[in-house]
C-alpha cells in the first residue's frame, strides 16, 4: 500500500508573492494610519534614502523612478526564477524589493491624491534626529542585512 502524497497548501512560487505582497501591505497600512492618526509626525520625502536627490529636477527623478522599476522587476525575477539561490538569500532580496516596492506605491500615491506632498514617500520613524524613515526603510535594510550574511556565510561554506 502507497501513502498519499501530500500536496502542499502554497508553492513556493506563491509563497514568495505572498510574503512579498504581505509586506508592502504592512508599510502601506502603517503609512495610512500615521496620517490619519497621528499627522503631526508625518515627514515627507521628495528625495531616495537620506532625502538624497529631494531638490533635482525631473529627469534625475524620471531616470530614479525607471531604475527602481527595472531594478525590483530583475530582482524579483532573480528570486521567482533561480534555483540555486538560498532561502535565506531569497528573504534578503524580497524584503529589499517589497520595501522598494511599497515606496514607489506611496510615492505614486502621494503623486497623485496628496498634491501638497508630490512625488514623495511618507516618512514617520525618528531615529534620533538623524533621519527620518519608514517600514519600507526598515524591510530595505534588513533585506540587505539577511543578504550580506547570506552571501558572506554562503561563500565561507563553499571554500
Amino acid at each position: 500500500m502507497t501513502k498519499p502524497q501530500k500536496i502542499p497548501l502554497f508553492s513556493r512560487k506563491t509563497t514568495l508573492v505572498f510574503v512579498f505582497l504581505c509586506a508592502g501591505a504592512v508599510d502601506l497600512i502603517s503609512k495610512f494610519l500615521v496620517v490619519e492618526y497621528n499627522p503631526k509626525s508625518v515627514l515627507y520625502n521628495s528625495g531616495v534614502a537620506f532625502s538624497m536627490f529631494s531638490v533635482s529636477e525631473v529627469v534625475p527623478k524620471m531616470m530614479m523612478f525607471v531604475s527602481v522599476v527595472v531594478g525590483i522587476t530583475g530582482l524579483l525575477i532573480a528570486v521567482v526564477k533561480r534555483a540555486q539561490m538560498t532561502t535565506t538569500c531569497r528573504l534578503g532580496v524580497l524584503l529589499i524589493a517589497s520595501g522598494a516596492f511599497a515606496n514607489g506605491v506611496d510615492r505614486c500615491f502621494n503623486m497623485l491624491h496628496n498634491v501638497s506632498a508630490g512625488a514623495s514617500v511618507t516618512d514617520f520613524i525618528n531615529y534620533s534626529d538623524l533621519f527620518t524613515g519608514n517600514v519600507a526603510d526598515v524591510f530595505v535594510v534588513l533585506g540587505s542585512i539577511v543578504l550580506a550574511v547570506s552571501m558572506v556565510l554562503e561563500t565561507k561554506s563553499n571554500r
